[in-house]
């Protein structure tokens, strides 16, 4: 089974809107409406000290 959160630390998902049909998440309270938002800003902020550092994710890999 694929890492999902893997995939949110990625950025790819955005919005509640950009997860597949059947997916877990668009169930799941940390992927919604406020929660989701204070999520995406811990997502920049960790993005903004791994280019810092020169780091990136594994996807890129």
């Amino acid at each position: 089974m694929k890492n999902r959160t893997r995939c949110f630390l990625t950025g790819r998902f955005r919005s509640d809107k950009d997860f597949n049909e059947g997916d877990y998440r668009q169930n799941h309270p940390r992927f919604q409406g406020e929660n989701l938002a204070k999520n995406l800003i811990l997502l920049d902020r960790l993005d903004e000290l791994a280019k810092a550092k020169s780091c990136t994710d594994d996807s890129t890999q």
